[in-house]
């Protein structure tokens, strides 16, 4: 669903923008590659792209769920995609989502994985995931969007995070969207106390991010 347009309409992301943003992490470029990229995200209604877009919805909870769930990929300098990880149910939800701004998405079931994980309490367990599922869209157009926009790219332990600056400065809509695509991605799943005396009571629920140690303080 679409949030609130906003009123006063500003402009969140413009051409030039965008072309520096390509020429930043995009180090091999064909001819034409950059014009390509602004010929489809203005087809799309995307470019210049402003607080009063009906699409910033999508956008939103895109970008959200790159910075729990989700990856974006550069190889070589030139092949670029974004993967998102999950429950195939959540998953058809994100793609239909791309859908809606034409593009194209494809999901794909990963091995059964088993792993190892130490608890809260010190307590070894084992953990299966079964039915582990990942969505991969190749359009470069709308890499570049979102990486445009703020999106984390490569590895969100080692890399530096920070939320973007329009999502921050934007109405309560666009932040109450942002937040509970990355909860519902990254808040973990409800849990009894284990403590003797307070096995009754649910432990409040925790949003955790890791990083490298050295790196720390961008936590």
């Amino acid at each position: 669903e679409s949030f609130q347009i906003a009123t006063d309409e500003k402009t969140l992301l413009s051409e030039d923008d965008l072309i520096g943003f390509i020429n930043k992490h995009l180090k091999y470029k064909k001819n034409g590659f950059i014009q390509h990229i602004l010929s489809e995200l203005k087809k799309k209604g995307l470019i210049p792209l402003t607080s009063a877009n009906p699409k910033l919805s999508i956008l939103t909870r895109l970008t959200a769920f790159l910075f729990g769930d989700g990856n974006v990929r550069i190889l070589n300098n030139r092949d670029v995609a974004l993967e998102f990880y999950g429950d195939k149910c959540d998953l058809e939800t994100i793609q239909k989502d791309i859908e809606k701004i034409d593009c194209r998405s494809s999901i794909h079931k990963k091995k059964i994985a088993m792993s190892f994980i130490t608890d809260y309490y010190g307590k070894k367990k084992s953990v299966r995931s079964s039915e582990a599922f990942r969505l991969v869209c190749y359009s470069k157009s709308l890499c570049m969007l979102l990486i445009s926009l703020g999106a984390p790219v490569g590895n969100k332990v080692v890399n530096n995070l920070e939320i973007p600056k329009w999502i921050k400065n934007s109405n309560r809509h666009v932040k109450r969207e942002f937040l509970a695509t990355l909860l519902g991605c990254e808040i973990d799943t409800p849990r009894l106390d284990d403590r003797k005396y307070n096995r009754k009571s649910f432990n409040c629920p925790r949003f955790s991010m890791n990083k490298i140690e050295k790196n720390i303080e961008n936590g």
